[in-house]
């Protein structure tokens, strides 16, 4: 597990730091670091990133 601090809070504890896996025998969820607490799947937290940096990529002005 990776440990990252994010943008998000825990709805239990208030934490913004959280374990992602890194290794297939992990898990697939998100967990807070603080109270072990299950956020979301990995795979909708690689959804919302990347729609977040598609939004942000049509903001920066070109060069």
């Amino acid at each position: 597990m990776m440990r990252m601090t994010l943008d998000l809070h825990c709805s239990h504890c208030g934490s913004n730091c959280f374990l992602l896996p890194m290794e297939r025998g992990e898990g697939g969820e998100v967990q807070c670091s603080r109270c072990q607490a299950v956020r979301c799947s990995t795979l909708h937290l690689e959804k919302a990133l990347m729609a977040v940096g598609q939004t942000t990529a049509y903001r920066r002005p070109g060069l």
